[in-house]
């Protein structure tokens, strides 16, 4: 009866749930680099309801259960398929800490001490190895951990209590700045953090001409934002071209955790090695009618920007302007020792439809950032006709397309796993770009193919998660400020760019994405960033551009409330960025439901700052080129 009156318990207070780990660059394998292991620490609540009378034992022994004994594990648990084969289970990782909850110089007559009724804290610390496997779940397999704790002796009529809390180990990428200075980076990618990707590849072809493409991203990461550009110019002869594809193709290696060597990053027989058929995930397709329907994952790159002349003598100056200053490597990557990028040819395939294939997993579009222009790009050299699949490009002319992507969510991109991890679930990834054309003599499809390994970081490594956040001193009582009511690992996924809308990232990154589309635009008589910021937080007050019809009616009557606000209200940020961020979040999805005039601030910020000229466009596809 008095059982039922303990009220004790055992609480894990570990925040927050993902820890981030930096495995070793495949350059640092072998060689004498240290490796950068980690701490992993956090404490212990132990809540009593009454006076407990513990026992001092005479010799503490690790076997036993000597009440007042606190064992702390992590344990790692690897379930991989393969195939019509049933799962593999085996624990792969199990490191434990023992803590005493005794004092034995505070014993009693009776040999014995009392814990007093309420909390009592204990703290404990575990080193990680950067070298072991991280979080991964899929199709084939999944790799978890948890944080197990036991206090002996401490629950009712001697019983022990327990307590398990999740844990997910990330890993970040390795690879330095410097090493991607001599890698090719350009100067606007060198400020950036290492989670930038910047693939540059040039390709002269005998029968499409010169072919320049690159791939940029602020943070190439899972469901994370990629600036593709493509430039085909000069073709000997006249080409119709049916689509142009940039996907990113997934492969695994699973390894039977039965006979997993955690000490030793090779399995020791390559029987034990399974490679399931990889996968193909489509980043980016035009061919006249998938990038319309791709939805709010795909925009052109011009929308962030007013409409710009530029002559081709401008254009071709620009190109080149582009290009200066750059390694002559053709590719470059945040992590160092990747392949450089293979390119293959194929002859003549019979002709056929390929299906309309458009990113997937992506949340869908709930508006606030702008409305994306849906019209097919015009031919160059001023032809007013409409380009159908990329088709009919003439001696001489040009063919540029800028277009900024989303990369598919973690339900269909897993993050690669790095050279440095001992894993028996291993992810690859490789980016390609399909050109599908066809000559005027043999109307037979040939493709042009161009592959380049890359290193996907996972969805949680975003600078607000991997850096100090920024504060800015401003006045006002910091109370009116409270930290939103989310969980980390709620619904059995992290607290990622994931779950953000595509409007979101644009709005986290305009000032990066508009600085470095300026730069290209204007040169050196672009605005700083600086400016730029200043001339967003003074268009962000002006009244909203005409709400899309695809928006709801409540989010119609939200832009008109807001329209008519003529005093904004003061703009108060003392919280660190990634709070701002998740408030003013809040902000707009409430707005759209009770039309609130703060939604004004979100919609408002497509605009583009005064500080930049608007003319007209003459001349080039899609009134936009890239470098």
């Amino acid at each position: 009866m008095l059982s039922f009156m303990d009220k004790s318990r055992l609480t894990i207070q570990h925040e927050p749930e993902i820890h981030f780990i930096r495995p070793l660059t495949a350059s640092e394998i072998g060689s004498s680099a240290p490796r950068q292991d980690s701490v992993c620490s956090g404490s212990l609540i132990l809540t009593l309801s009454k006076d407990k009378e513990l026992p001092v034992p005479t010799a503490i022994s690790s076997k036993g259960k000597e009440p007042g004994k606190i064992t702390v594990s992590i344990v790692g648990q690897a379930d991989v398929a393969f195939g019509e084969l049933p799962y593999e289970s085996a624990t792969i990782y199990d490191n434990s800490v023992t803590l005493s909850a005794i004092d034995a110089t505070q014993a009693n007559a009776r040999g014995a001490v009392v814990l007093r009724q309420g909390d009592h804290t204990f703290d404990w610390s575990f080193i990680i190895q950067s070298s072991i496997a991280p979080y991964e779940r899929s199709r084939y397999g999944r790799i978890t951990y948890w944080i197990k704790a036991v206090a002996c002796g401490m629950g009712p009529l001697g019983s022990d209590l327990t307590a398990t809390r999740r844990l997910a180990f990330i890993a970040s990428p390795g690879g330095s700045l410097a090493q991607d200075a001599e890698q090719g980076l350009s100067s606007s990618a060198m400020q950036l953090s290492d989670l930038a990707l910047f693939v540059d590849i040039r390709e002269p072809n005998c029968e499409i001409g010169s072919l320049h493409f690159n791939l940029l991203s602020k943070q190439f990461t899972v469901s994370g934002l990629a600036l593709f550009n493509l430039a085909v110019s000069m073709p000997p002869q006249e080409i119709d071209v049916a689509s142009v594809t940039l996907s990113m193709t997934q492969r695994y290696e699973l390894t039977s955790p039965r006979r997993f060597a955690v000490k030793d990053p090779v399995p020791a027989s390559k029987a034990t090695v399974k490679v399931p058929p990889p996968h193909r995930r489509t980043v980016v397709k035009l061919d006249g009618h998938s990038e319309y329907a791709a939805g709010s994952n795909l925009l052109e790159a011009h929308e962030l920007l007013p409409d710009t002349t530029l002559s081709e003598e401008d254009a071709q100056a620009e190109l080149e302007e582009q290009h200066r200053g750059r390694h002559a490597s053709t590719h470059g990557h945040h992590s160092s020792g990747m392949p450089a990028a293979t390119i293959t040819r194929s002859g003549p395939l019979s002709a056929s439809p390929s299906p309309s294939t458009t990113p997937r997993g992506q949340s869908p579009s709930r508006g606030g950032f702008r409305s994306t222009s849906r019209k097919p790009s015009k031919a160059a050299s001023g032809s007013d006709k409409p380009l159908k699949s990329f088709k009919r490009l003439r001696v001489g002319e040009r063919l540029t397309t800028s277009w900024l992507a989303r990369v598919p969510n973690d339900d269909v991109l897993r993050p690669s796993t790095h050279p440095g991890s001992i894993t028996p679930i291993r992810v690859s990834h490789e980016l390609a770009l399909e050109i599908r054309y066809s000559l005027p003599d043999d109307p037979k499809t040939r493709i042009l193919t161009i592959k380049k390994p890359v290193l996907l970081a996972s969805c949680c490594c975003s600078d607000e998660n991997l850096k100090l956040p920024s504060y800015e001193e401003v006045a006002g009582p910091a109370s009116e400020y409270t930290s939103p009511d989310t969980h980390p690992m709620a619904d059995t996924r992290h607290d990622c760019q994931c779950r953000l809308t595509f409007e979101q990232l644009l709005q986290e990154q305009k000032t990066w994405l508009t600085s470095e589309l300026v730069s290209r635009r204007y040169g050196a008589q672009a605005p700083t960033s600086a400016a730029l910021e200043a001339a967003w937080q003074a268009k962000s007050h002006s009244p909203p551009r005409p709400t899309p019809a695809s928006f709801s009616r409540e989010s119609a009557a939200c832009a008109q409330s807001s329209a008519s606000q003529t005093s904004p209200r003061k703009s108060r940020r003392s919280l660190p960025t990634y709070l701002t961020r998740r408030r003013r979040a809040d902000t707009f999805r409430t707005s759209l439901s009770s039309a609130l005039p703060r939604a004004s601030r979100v919609s408002a910020t497509d605009n583009l700052p005064n500080t930049l000229e608007r003319t007209k466009h003459t001349g080039t596809v899609g009134s936009h080129l890239i470098p």
